[in-house]
């Protein structure tokens, strides 16, 4: 089953301003879920000038306790994320992936940021969607086995389905919730960026 989730909002800052905020996201009050963010490879096609970006996150993101008791989860997960920057066709573009709990369920995030096309020197429209599967499109189900040559019983793998489902609600769940706080929180970026701008070319 998948489950989606899909957020548009209308930036009223420049593409150049809102893709340099994109890059001091974090950490702001508003996304204490984040704890950390390592910079794994960064590259520029001396063609187009276009910049790509590998990153790691580290975030905690509220995953109910009894079902990591059940998985033996850590509390702290981990997320692969890879931003494409084209200066040009003033496009910046993420997809993510999370690593963590993979093998039960797949969270696969696209964002964008244009120029909004009501208004494309004074704002800009972000649009993110989610894509959430349990388990995870081409995976088996779940782990194949609970030890060495011994098949998951029935009981169990239902459970496990139970597991996942309830990580696809959770994690829409977690996205609506993130959504609000989250533009709060790069409103509040953007603002000091503009600021910072401001200062600058005085």
């Amino acid at each position: 089953m998948v489950k989606l989730f899909q957020n548009d909002i209308s930036f009223q800052y420049p593409w150049s301003t809102t893709t340099l905020g994109f890059w001091r996201k974090y950490p702001n009050p508003y996304a204490t879920h984040v704890l950390s963010i390592d910079t794994l490879s960064r590259s520029l096609d001396p063609k187009t000038g276009a910049l790509r970006t590998e990153r790691l996150m580290r975030v905690r993101q509220g995953v109910p306790k009894w079902i990591m008791r059940i998985l033996g989860a850590a509390e702290d997960t981990w997320i692969r994320e890879i931003v494409w920057v084209d200066p040009i066709a003033k496009i910046t573009s993420m997809v993510s992936i999370n690593m963590s709990l993979s093998e039960y369920v797949q969270c696969i995030e696209l964002i964008s940021y244009t120029p909004d096309e009501a208004s494309p020197n004074n704002s800009t429209l972000f649009t993110q969607r989610a894509h959430i599967t349990s388990p995870p499109a081409g995976l088996p189900p779940y782990a194949p086995s609970s030890g060495p040559g011994q098949p998951l019983s029935k009981s169990m793998s239902r459970i496990l389905r139970k597991v996942g489902a309830k990580l696809e609600t959770s994690g829409v769940e977690r996205f609506g919730m993130n959504a609000g706080t989250g533009k709060l929180g790069f409103e509040g970026v953007l603002k000091g960026v503009q600021e910072q701008m401001a200062d600058e070319t005085r």
